[in-house]
């Protein structure tokens, strides 16, 4: 999330993908050549949200196009984790619910 939340920073101000490598957290989702590629082919901050694969920032970019704002990308991202999140802690307590209601 930070490294995407960088790129789309980063591009909006038109820096150079080798300006903002330095800052690039290592093994996150996207391996930095995919970083770099998503960068250097995005022409500004919606195509680097588009292009994010780990997010799907469709309505963020539509909202970031009428208000300007960069925070909607990272609302975005923190509430898909956090959903997923939910998703498997409720899969989990699913598996685990019959044995909560074993005697001991």
């Amino acid at each position: 999330m930070k490294n995407m939340l960088n790129l789309i920073r980063a591009k909006r101000y038109a820096l150079k993908f080798s300006e903002i490598s330095e800052g690039i957290i290592k093994n996150g989702s996207l391996g930095i050549e995919e970083l770099q590629a998503i960068y250097e082919n995005a022409k500004n901050e919606e195509d680097v949200a588009k292009n994010a694969k780990v997010f799907d920032l469709s309505n963020e970019v539509e909202i970031y196009k009428k208000e300007r704002r960069l925070f909607v990308f990272e609302i975005g991202m923190r509430n898909q984790i956090l959903s997923k999140g939910i998703r498997m802690l409720s899969t989990l307590c699913s598996h685990l619910a019959p044995y909560w209601l074993m005697p001991i």
